[in-house]
C-alpha cells in the first residue's frame, strides 16, 4: 500500500493539473463529509450552517406555517476527519455542536450542546472509472451515536435544549457513482435501523421505525478544481414503537434538494458552500419541520 500511496502523491505533485480534474475525483469534496481523493491519505473538514424552520407537516402530510411570533433557528457547527487505512477502505468521523434559538408568546429560549456524532467506514467495491462502462460502486457503514439531548429529556421551556433524538443508529449504504470529465452522476441508496432507547414514560422502551434513505447528485466542473453539484434526497421512516405498540402515524417522510459549490483554492485546501431545502407544500413532508440550511465549510487534505 505504501507504494501506491507513494506513487499517488507523486502524479499529484508532478503533475497536479491533471490530478485536481480526474474525472474520478470530481465528487469528492462536492458537499457534505464527502470522501477521500485518489492521492489523499486523510482530511480533515469544519463546517457550519444556519438553518430557520418555516412550519412543519403534520402527521397527515398537510404544511402548516409558522405563526406570527413563533421562530425556531438552527445553528450547527461540525468538525470531521477522513483517513485512509487501506487503498480501498477508509474511515470518517463528524461531531457536530448544535445552538437552538426559538421564541413563542414572548418566551425566548435558547441553549445548546453536542448533536449527534457518526463514524462510518467506506469500501470501494469498484473503484470510479475502473471500467469505462460501470460506475463505481462503494459500501459505507456507519453508526450514530447518541450525544445530543433528547426530547424526553428536555428541561427548557420550548425544548431549546434538545440537540439529538437519543438512540444508536447504525446504517448502511450503497453509493453508485459514474463520472467522465466534466461531470458526474452520484446515486446512494441506505437504511437506518435504530436501537431501542428509553422514552418519556419510565421502564417503557421506544423504537424510532427504520429508515430508508435515497440520494440523488450530479455535478459539473465549470473550470479546474470548481465543481457546480445539485443534491437531491428524500427519507422515509416507518412508525415508532414504544413497548410491544406500534404508535399509529408517526412515522415521517421529508424531501428536499439544494445546489453546492466546492472550488480547490489551493494545492491542498477546498472551500464549500451550499444551500439544502425542504419543499414546503402538502404531501411532501410527515411529521417533519420544514427548513432552508445555508452552509459554509472548509477542507484541507493531507498527502
Amino acid at each position: 500500500m505504501k507504494s501506491w500511496r507513494a506513487g499517488a502523491v507523486l502524479w499529484a505533485l508532478l503533475i497536479p493539473g491533471v490530478a485536481s480534474a480526474a474525472a474520478c475525483c470530481l465528487s469528492s469534496s462536492a458537499f457534505g463529509v464527502g470522501r477521500l481523493a485518489l492521492w489523499e491519505d486523510g482530511a480533515v473538514l469544519a463546517s457550519f450552517s444556519a438553518a430557520p424552520a418555516f412550519g412543519r407537516w403534520d402527521e397527515n402530510g398537510d404544511w402548516v406555517a409558522d405563526t406570527a411570533g413563533t421562530q425556531d433557528f438552527e445553528f450547527r457547527a461540525s468538525v470531521a476527519g477522513l483517513l485512509a487505512v487501506h487503498d480501498r477502505v477508509q474511515l470518517a468521523a463528524r461531531l457536530p455542536w448544535v445552538v437552538n434559538r426559538r421564541t413563542a408568546d414572548d418566551i425566548i429560549d435558547v441553549n445548546h450542546g453536542p448533536g449527534e456524532a457518526l463514524l462510518a467506514a467506506r469500501f470501494e467495491a469498484v473503484p470510479i472509472g475502473a471500467f469505462e462502462k460501470m460506475p463505481g460502486v462503494a459500501v459505507t457503514a456507519g453508526l450514530t451515536m447518541p450525544l445530543g439531548r433528547p426530547m424526553s429529556a428536555t428541561r427548557s421551556p420550548l425544548s431549546a435544549d434538545v440537540t439529538g433524538r437519543g438512540a444508536w443508529v447504525p446504517s448502511l449504504s450503497a453509493t453508485f457513482e459514474y463520472a467522465i470529465q466534466p461531470w458526474y452522476v452520484q446515486l446512494n441508496v441506505g437504511g437506518t435501523v435504530p436501537l431501542p432507547m428509553g422514552g418519556a414514560v419510565p421502564g417503557i422502551e421506544q423504537r424510532f421505525g427504520p429508515t430508508l434513505e435515497l440520494g440523488l447528485a450530479c455535478g459539473w466542473e465549470l473550470r479546474e478544481g470548481f465543481v457546480v453539484s445539485l443534491v437531491t434526497r428524500a427519507t422515509f421512516e416507518a412508525n415508532l414503537v414504544q413497548g410491544d405498540d406500534e404508535v399509529e402515524n408517526s412515522g415521517a417522510r421529508e424531501v428536499g434538494l439544494g445546489p453546492t459549490i466546492s472550488w480547490k483554492v489551493a494545492r491542498h485546501w477546498v472551500v464549500q458552500a451550499g444551500v439544502d431545502t425542504g419543499l414546503f407544500v402538502s404531501r411532501l413532508g410527515d411529521n417533519r419541520q420544514g427548513r432552508t440550511s445555508v452552509s459554509a465549510g472548509v477542507r484541507y487534505a493531507f498527502f
